[in-house]
């Protein structure tokens, strides 16, 4: 379980480094954007730390929801 969870932070965190690279954070919609900071800045958290850490909270399927997102838009850009 935990290398399952490893290997989606590590793919959250590539996927924000390539919109970074490509199209830069700022190009993602407000809600992905605020949601790429936080995973960048807190890596090691979990996905309900993550959603306590934004404003207003989100929960931990809202959060795990715009990093899909997030991922998916990194995937078209590939």
């Amino acid at each position: 379980n935990i290398s399952k969870t490893a290997e989606s932070v590590r793919k959250q965190m590539d996927a924000i480094s390539l919109i970074d690279e490509k199209i830069g954070l700022e190009a993602l919609p407000s809600d992905l954007y605020d949601m790429a900071i936080v995973r960048r800045d807190n890596d090691f958290a979990s996905l309900s730390e993550l959603g306590r850490l934004m404003v207003p909270p989100l929960s931990r399927s809202g959060v795990n929801h715009r990093l899909n997102r997030i991922v998916e838009i990194a995937k078209g850009l590939e």
